[in-house]
């Protein structure tokens, strides 16, 4: 089993500066909210049952399909309003995201 996310960002590992939670709610994107930001990361919640699409806001959500648990990574960026997701569960699955300021 993978580490705990406290374990992820203990011990001198990449702070963050917010923590958010987006649950699936459309099947054709939902562009995030305008967050300015130097990085962020991404990670399908465990427990999901279906796919969150993940892409740059208007490039039609074909950048990264995310099943349970998959995680992107840090990836740099100047705004968290860059990116979509979509997800036709209602609120059942969740994308977790992280922000470096």
């Amino acid at each position: 089993m993978g580490a705990s996310v406290k374990d992820q960002f203990a011990n001198g590992a990449l702070q963050f500066d917010k923590f958010g939670t987006a649950t699936g709610s459309s099947s054709t994107g939902t562009q995030f909210a305008s967050d300015p930001c130097s990085m962020v990361r991404f990670k399908a919640a465990p427990a999901n049952e279906g796919i969150f699409l993940l892409g740059e806001a208007g490039s039609g959500l074909t950048s990264f399909p995310m099943s349970a648990g998959d995680d992107t990574g840090w990836v740099s960026t100047s705004n968290l309003n860059r990116y979509s997701q979509s997800n036709a569960s209602g609120s059942t699955d969740y994308l977790l995201y992280w922000l470096q300021k």
